[in-house]
């Protein structure tokens, strides 16, 4: 809040400052176009900018083969938040969440939506941590 008061004013929600959806935001053009590889309650509306005018894919589960994005995407989110927010194994209720709430383990899913943009080399990792499997941010390094 201090933050904030002292920039006077935010567009990021308190809830969004550590999502690749706010670092992209911050980073991409006002025309950029976003490709999102998105999970349950991945964050979508900041990739948008803040004039609405960023063109969003959204890209389907994980299939075997590479992704297929379209020339001009020149940022790729992955989002999988599900599991590493609700994931834990212990998290059986609400008592545990202090401890466990936000360190679930990935699943196979989300960890192969990251090999796949890993293994595409138009593509760098500029954001987050690959093991994680969510939060990550990717950067076009091949020119479309």
């Amino acid at each position: 809040m201090r933050e904030a008061a002292k920039a006077g004013g935010t567009r990021v929600a308190f809830a969004l400052r550590n999502k690749a959806c706010t670092f992209v935001d911050g980073l991409a053009g006002p025309e950029d176009h976003i490709a999102l590889d998105g999970g349950r309650d991945s964050c979508v509306y900041p990739l948008y900018g803040p004039t609405l005018r960023r063109r969003v894919t959204f890209v389907p589960p994980v299939s075997s083969g590479p992704f297929n994005l379209p020339d001009d995407v020149q940022w790729v989110v992955v989002d999988h938040p599900w599991n590493r927010v609700w994931g834990h194994p212990q998290l059986t209720d609400m008592s545990r969440a202090p401890e466990l709430f936000g360190r679930g383990p990935p699943s196979p899913e989300d960890l192969a939506s990251v090999r796949r943009i890993m293994g595409d080399h138009r593509f760098k990792l500029i954001h987050g941590h690959r093991r994680r499997g969510d939060q990550l941010v990717f950067q076009r390094i091949v020119p479309h």
